[in-house]
């Protein structure tokens, strides 16, 4: 079944004059693809292109099948597909199957199907899992190279020779024919296009994007904080902010093609922002509401908080992700706890009504004072007088590509003393607390710690449809040790992604190295 959504700016091109034909998939559901950038983007990238054809794909019922023309994943030349978080392997996986198209690449390559490639952090970080499924990795950003990528399809010489064209091409990883890759950035983000006439959802109201009928920019990319848990802040450093001037034309022009009253502005690092003041203004001095990502609480002074409120922004949301500052220093992420209080004094002050937090357990040298030092903190912040105070909690999860890279998950029986203690948090007035499953933190774990063999878990759970006790089905099926998660490696341990190029070695076991020194715990 065909998913049906009223759309404005939706690219529809004609097929017959078409070289190459991209269905762009989003393995998780509309709501979700259309509320960030990425997809936006690749969208525009491709469709930009003469002689390609883009539709876009997102997970629902049944065979999957484009918005813009109804068409099977089957019928294009490149299956694109982005993977911004490790469980969408499996939908990624389900939207292969129930279309039709071989899972396995060595399948693909007999019957002459399309050709898949993927990229987005999680495969930046880690491509090992998806090797046997994926044809081409893209290990970089997409301005870079979606062109390269085109042009080897335009080419022609089959499926076997545009194979081999891409490998040449840097940043590009193609697993039949060469054995890795290195990371290509953008340098100077001004001069990297960004798109305007973006895709608006205008219903039903349940596929509305989270922040509303908004235009989403870019101010910043990546983060320059480099926390050393952070997937984001270590695959796409450095940070790169956007110019005030260029800010300003892109805001102008994109509410103008979006018909829209809101911007959304996007990225990890954006209150690192050396004008971040001056484009908050960009936004609200148009007299458009504005929306902004998860600052550091230690970074935004009251001009900007008063921006934002003026912009309509009534939730401040922080990451403080420790109760305490030893642990914070453990996480690279040294947020003194008046600088908390005093920003959020000043956004109470500026008219922000509610704060967001979220919080991590599980960390390195954690004990169960520290985790109760998140119960105090929070009760502290909210007898402040916010009118809510929503708190996320969930165990750090290990990411190949930063200095954790080597640390364990959490024993399960730990985390789950830690959740009971953080239980006292609803008892808590104007609080309410969201705990990530711990089952789906274990599976994370494996995804973003593990090699070729937990593709095949990730493919026998896709055949049974997704479900949880798939899982356990799978990994009992299979012979595979789960437990590696719960030992860690060592720092002189090859690992399953050691192939991806993307931050050199020394550094990141310097970080570990610090990190376990300011934990009290030996590596």
């Amino acid at each position: 079944m065909r998913l049906e959504v009223e759309e404005a700016n939706r690219v529809v091109k004609d097929w017959r004059r078409a070289r190459v034909k991209v269905a762009l998939c989003y393995p998780n559901v509309y709501r979700a693809g259309m509320t960030g950038l990425t997809v936006q983007l690749l969208y525009h990238l491709f469709n930009s292109m003469d002689g390609v054809v883009c539709e876009r794909f997102f997970k629902h019922e049944g065979p999957p099948l484009s918005l813009e023309s109804g068409r099977r994943l089957s019928e294009f030349d490149v299956i694109a597909v982005t993977l911004q978080y490790e469980l969408d392997y499996v939908g990624f996986l389900e939207m292969l199957i129930r279309s039709g198209v071989p899972a396995r690449r060595e399948d693909r390559g007999g019957r002459g199907g399309p050709i898949v490639v993927a990229g987005g952090p999680a495969v930046w970080a880690n491509p090992s899992v998806l090797r046997d499924y994926v044809d081409v990795f893209a290990i970089g950003e997409a301005e870079l190279l979606v062109p390269p990528l085109i042009e080897a399809l335009c080419e022609g010489g089959g499926r076997e020779g545009a194979l081999e064209a891409l490998s040449r091409v840097e940043g590009l990883y193609v697993p039949s024919v060469s054995e890795g890759a290195r990371r290509v950035i953008v340098s100077d983000l001004d001069s990297a296009p960004h798109p305007i006439s973006q895709v608006v959802t205008l219903g039903p109201e349940e596929h509305v994007p989270i922040f509303g009928r908004a235009f989403n920019l870019e101010a910043t990319r990546s983060c320059s904080r480099r926390c050393r848990f952070c997937l984001i802040s270590w695959v796409g450093h450095p940070a790169r902010h956007r110019g005030v001037g260029e800010v300003s034309r892109i805001v102008e022009e994109g509410v103008a093609a979006c018909g829209v009253g809101k911007v959304a502005i996007v990225g990890a690092g954006f209150s690192d922002h050396p004008n971040i003041a001056e484009v908050c203004s960009a936004v609200v001095d148009r007299g458009l509401e504005i929306s902004t990502p998860s600052i550091r609480g230690d970074l935004l002074d009251r001009e900007v908080l008063e921006l934002m409120a003026r912009g309509g922004q009534r939730t401040l949301t922080i990451a403080p992700e420790a109760g305490n500052e030893r642990l914070r220093e453990v996480l690279g992420k040294p947020i003194p706890d008046d600088k908390l209080f005093k920003v959020c004094s000043e956004a109470l002050e500026a008219g922000v009504r509610r704060l967001k937090l979220y919080f991590m357990v599980g960390l390195p040298g954690e004990e169960d004072e520290d985790v109760e030092d998140i119960v105090r903190l929070t009760a502290k912040l909210s007898s402040m007088g916010f009118s809510e105070v929503h708190v996320t909690v969930g165990p750090l999860i290990p990411k190949a590509q930063t200095p954790f890279q080597w640390l364990p998950l959490a024993p399960m029986e730990v985390l789950r003393r830690r959740y009971g203690v953080l239980s006292r948090l609803r008892r808590l007035p104007r609080v309410r607390v969201d705990m990530a499953p711990l089952r789906a933190s274990e599976l994370q774990a494996l995804l973003s710690l593990g090699g070729p063999e937990m593709g095949r878990v990730v493919e026998e759970v896709a055949r049974a449809g997704g479900r949880l006790g798939a899982w356990r089905g799978a990994l009992r099926g299979l012979p595979i040790d789960p437990s590696f998660i719960y030992r860690g490696r060592g720092v002189d341990e090859e690992l399953p992604w050691s192939h991806v190029q993307v931050n050199p070695t020394r550094v990141l076991v310097r970080e570990y190295e610090r990190a376990m020194g300011a934990s009290s715990v030996g590596p």
